[in-house]
């Protein structure tokens, strides 16, 4: 994915972020901003200030999945210790592993199957985390989980 495209993706995904509403289960704005820069730190200060590993957008996206995306696996460590769920799935059936094949960060998706994220899972139209990555082009991806299906 080109680095234009990427970030125009990026930019949708924090917007839905930032549009929920501000009730139980619905991602914080400061929570959804600390992820999407990778700030340990300030996550783990909310999380201790009770901040929801697991809550979601308007599209059922959680933390995880916008870490995952993006390739950070500190973050991405750090949410699965505190809690968030492997294989929560958004609006459309797809888990942090499908989001971290678009990403195409290996590192993220070895990860994320240790963690036990379901490399047969399918979104509505189909696609698992290994057919996302081969329409995104992230061919080291591609290989490696199709070794693991």
């Amino acid at each position: 994915m080109n680095m234009r495209v990427r970030g125009y993706v990026v930019f949708l995904i924090l917007a839905a972020l930032y549009a929920g509403s501000a009730s139980a289960g619905d991602l914080d704005k400061g929570f959804a901003r600390a992820v999407a820069d990778g700030d340990v730190l300030k996550l783990k200060t909310l999380i201790g200030q009770g901040a929801d590993v697991n809550a979601t957008n308007k599209e059922g996206e959680t933390a995880l999945m916008v870490a995952s995306l993006e390739g950070k696996l500190d973050v991405a460590k750090l949410l699965v210790e505190k809690g968030a769920e492997v294989n929560a799935k958004d609006s459309v059936g797809a888990n942090a592993l499908h989001y971290a094949a678009i990403g195409g960060s290996l590192d993220v998706i070895k990860y994320l199957l240790e963690k036990g994220a379901d490399t047969h899972a399918r979104t509505e139209y189909g696609d698992t985390a290994a057919s996302i990555s081969e329409m995104k082009g992230q061919k080291a991806a591609v290989e490696f989980l199709k070794a693991k299906e």
